[in-house]
């Protein structure tokens, strides 16, 4: 009996047994993080880590004052857990190996900051402060913050391998020659950006981030603000044969001492995408918000807005390359010169897109200004108007023969305003072979007491003259003959011709009369015949015309 009963327990223990042994063991979260108190054990806890596993910093941890070796991270694909706390490498001496953390031998690491606060201070090296990245090797920074480090080139970060800025901060970093919060190397990678901060870092060259030639940048979501470069670009430096890719990033407050307080642009290629460049200082020469010599492209929903140059470009400086304007708007630059948004000399500026709008200068050209050596080509809707120069040309400032050529046609809702220093000439070239069927008025405005018309199918800027012909009917003997030698133009803030109690002959002779108005407006005729007046019109040469009245009395009202 009792042999049976054993027997019974014993076989149902091997059932319960073997239930359990059919289940696949998991290792507890717990059992994937280990933690480490102390600089030592922080590289033993890395060393023995397995792929995947996370080290949790326990307490601030602080090296030996420029003692101890950096912490390699070698081989692995690990995330270090800031925890809040602080990993201080504690030096104060520059040295080759003086980063905090190197990523090395075809690693992967992850930094995060479970609780906030959690920082990488206190590295001093030639390259990356902070954290070197070398040559295969990935850095993913996700929290916590890299400052506070100093270096030769990458004050924070220095990339040979890839980068992958998916949150956190880089800030209060210095560079002895370039980049003070991320240097990238020229076959280092920067790529799967969804966000971060790179802020208040300077150096001697670019304070935010510098690539010194990579072909491999692209920075999605990033906002780099607050830095200062002692040369050119406060936020960002494009350099060499680099080729980089901006999108939806926002580069604010930055600042130069020499050209691109935002932006200094000298690579292969550059395209900003959806960015908001916003309040950056060129405060030594030009360019506020980029100062581009490679080709450029800015397009969709971009916004340049309060940048501010010493000089020339307050929002661009195109000094070399083609700069390409697909979409975006600019306004509230200003320059202490000329280009109150944009100054294109030595180069190209194409303007197929966007709004150049409420920019000022305070000598020529308050939105574009196009000098003796650049280009300017456009087609498309791009809008150039209400912007303000104190000296000529508030809205796109043409030196001497130079014009605005088409590319393509012009599109309903484009808006040139439009001043050229050599007038009774053609401003426009190709006009006639995209937009042959439309008066270059459609698209183009003159300045307060300057008017636009056709030459040959082309647009022609020169002074108004209407007030002369108004001088001419008053001054005419009555019964007399005007007989007219030139054509006639309207600006926006002339009112119609006045035949008041006289009687007088107009010839027209083969010239035209032209009220230019585009919109119906009060009195908005060309002539106005009132009191005991007769006006003989006549045309002796034939061709004569009179246009450009927008009014529901007609081109000639008789009162």
């Amino acid at each position: 009996m009792r042999n049976r009963r054993f027997m019974s327990m014993l076989l149902a223990m091997m059932m319960v047994m073997s239930m359990f042994a059919s289940i696949p063991f998991t290792a507890s979260a717990a059992e994937s993080t280990v933690t480490a108190g102390d600089w030592s054990g922080l590289q033993k806890a890395i060393m023995d880590a397995s792929n995947g596993q996370t080290i949790q910093l326990s307490q601030d941890i602080t090296c030996n004052k420029n003692g101890g070796d950096r912490i390699k991270v070698e081989g692995k694909t690990i995330t270090l857990d800031l925890n809040g706390h602080t990993l201080d490498r504690n030096r104060t001496k520059k040295d080759g190996d003086g980063h905090v953390i190197e990523v090395k031998s075809k690693s992967v690491l992850t930094i995060v900051d479970s609780k906030g606060g959690g920082q990488i201070i206190g590295g001093y090296a030639e390259r990356g402060g902070g954290v070197n990245i070398s040559k295969d090797s990935t850095l993913i920074l996700k929290g916590g913050r890299i400052g506070g480090n100093k270096a030769k080139w990458g004050g924070g970060i220095y990339v040979h391998g890839t980068l992958k800025l998916q949150g956190g901060t880089v800030s209060g970093n210095w560079a002895d020659s370039s980049g003070g919060g991320i240097h990238i190397g020229s076959d280092g990678r920067v790529e799967d950006c969804t966000g971060g901060t790179v802020t208040e870092n300077a150096s001697n060259d670019c304070g935010g981030i510098y690539n010194s030639g990579s072909k491999n940048v692209t920075i999605n979501g990033v906002t780099i603000s607050q830095n200062l470069s002692k040369a050119g670009g406060g936020g960002f430096n494009n350099n060499g044969d680099g080729d980089a890719t901006l999108t939806g990033c926002v580069i604010t407050g930055n600042t130069a001492e020499g050209e691109g307080g935002g932006i200094y642009h000298k690579g292969k290629s550059l395209t900003i995408d959806g960015c908001t460049i916003s309040g950056n200082n060129a405060k030594g020469v030009d360019g506020g918000g980029i100062y581009a010599r490679g080709d450029m492209t800015i397009k969709g929903a971009s916004r340049v807005e309060r940048n501010y140059s010493f000089n020339s470009g307050g929002a661009i400086r195109v000094k070399g390359g083609t700069t390409t304007i697909e979409g975006g708007t600019f306004t509230g630059n200003e320059a202490g010169e000329s280009g109150g948004a944009i100054y294109v000399n030595d180069s190209t500026l194409k303007l197929y897109g966007g709004s150049v709008t409420g920019n000022g200068a305070q000598m020529d050209g308050g939105g574009v200004l196009v000098g003796n050596d650049g280009k300017l080509k456009v087609h498309g809707a791009p809008v150039v108007k209400d912007n303000a120069a104190e000296g000529e040309g508030d809205d796109i400032y043409l030196r001497s023969g130079k014009k605005i050529e088409l590319d393509a046609a012009l599109a309903s809702g484009a808006r040139l305003g439009v001043y050229a220093e050599k007038q009774f000439q053609p401003f426009t070239s190709k006009y006639t072979t995209y937009n042959s069927e439309d008066d270059p008025r459609e698209f183009f405005a003159a300045p307060s007491g300057y008017a636009v018309y056709s030459a040959r199918g082309e647009g022609v800027l020169r002074a108004s003259n209407w007030s002369d012909l108004q001088t001419m009917i008053e001054s005419a003997e009555n019964g007399g003959a005007i007989v007219l030698d030139a054509d006639y133009f309207a600006d926006d803030s002339d009112t119609c011709l006045v035949v008041e109690d006289k009687t007088i002959a107009i010839d027209l002779n083969g010239h035209i009369i032209d009220r230019q108005l585009d919109r119906a407006v009060e009195n908005g005729h060309v002539i106005a015949v009132k009191g005991a007046s007769v006006l003989t019109i006549r045309d002796s040469a034939g061709g004569g015309v009179i246009r450009g009245g927008n009014s529901s009395t007609g081109g000639v009202h008789i009162a």
